[in-house]
């Protein structure tokens, strides 16, 4: 069985992504009351738990790991769902298929100029691999290792990042991340396939509300 994904942009919201039965996600909001589910689009079968992150119910980005053993990733933006889901194995070996799952997190502040998109994954050699999309970037990284050797599927939180940095205030940090420091800055981008970044909406964009 594979368990659900929950995420909030906004206060008193709350919205819930499980795969059914048949192996097709399924989304439910919450939002003064609940909505009945709604069936994401697109004919892969999830083999493993999704994981997604929220934008301020602007988007969501869906991760999970289909039959054909790919890291896959479906998008929500400008009031509809991608047609189908789109491979993010991006090519690498290690990660085709993960062991037991991925994981998302953001970073950043809820202007989404502003927020970092990271995926995780423990790879087909034990070892914990990345991917990201720094501030609002529509092109992701490829897969980097940060080793380790992991017998179950990662999780991630975050905290607020500091203020996007300019041409002229170099990006502060630590000195030091351990293991694979400096991997992101040398790691190929590729652009992510997919809806343009969608403009915010004033109202939430959850099913169909059930009738009571």
């Amino acid at each position: 069985m594979c368990g659900p994904a929950v995420t909030s942009g906004l206060t008193q919201s709350i919205d819930v992504f499980a795969v059914g039965a048949d192996g097709k996600v399924r989304w439910r909001q919450y939002d003064a009351g609940w909505s009945s589910w709604q069936l994401l689009p697109g004919s892969e079968t999830i083999v493993s738990d999704v994981d997604v992150t929220e934008v301020g119910l602007s988007t969501y980005e869906v991760y999970g790991v289909a039959a054909s053993g790919k890291v896959v990733h479906s998008h929500w933006g400008n009031g509809n769902w991608q047609t189908v889901w789109e491979d993010f194995s991006a090519g690498e070996a290690n990660v085709s298929p993960p062991l037991y799952g991925v994981a998302a997190t953001l970073t950043g502040t809820a202007q989404a100029s502003d927020v970092s998109s990271w995926l995780f994954a423990t790879g087909a050699n034990s070892a914990l691999w990345s991917r990201d999309s720094l501030y609002g970037a529509t092109n992701w990284s490829s897969w980097g290792t940060e080793q380790g050797n992991l017998s179950s599927a990662p999780d991630a939180v975050s905290r607020a990042a500091p203020p996007r940095p300019t041409s002229s205030s170099p990006r502060t940090g630590p000195t030091s991340r351990g293991p694979g420091s400096g991997r992101a800055s040398r790691r190929s981008r590729t652009s992510r396939a997919g809806p343009p970044s969608p403009t915010a909406r004033a109202s939430p964009p959850g099913p169909t509300r059930a009738s009571t």
